[in-house]
């Protein structure tokens, strides 16, 4: 059973399709980077190494295997995990598929 702490970050990791290698995972002073040939995706950075990482470099990982170090307790790498899972969601196709794309017309009113 996984842990219900983790709930939230299980069912992103879960989604998670992309076979795309991480060509490029970047982290600044607030936020995290990480890019592959197709999407690109960004998470505030949390800084922090208080335990090792979970992999010694995201670069070449698939997508849906780095964004499993969103849970990662090493801070840093979480913020690139979750970056990592950004950039599978965050695509006009698909946040029309999961329901999450509106018009800004919705925004606007007379």
């Amino acid at each position: 059973m996984k842990n219900k702490y983790f709930s939230l970050y299980d069912a992103l990791i879960d989604g998670v399709r992309s076979p795309d290698p991480i060509c490029r995972a970047l982290c600044g002073e607030r936020w995290a980077l990480v890019e592959s040939e197709r999407s690109s995706g960004m998470a505030m950075n949390t800084e922090g190494e208080s335990v090792p990482p979970m992999y010694r470099s995201l670069i070449g990982l698939p997508l849906c295997e780095a964004a499993k170090a969103s849970v990662s307790w090493n801070l840093r790498e979480a913020s690139l995990g979750l970056a990592a899972a950004n950039a599978w969601y965050n695509t006009p196709a698909r946040a029309e598929s999961l329901g999450a794309l509106s018009s800004m017309d919705v925004f606007y009113t007379d």
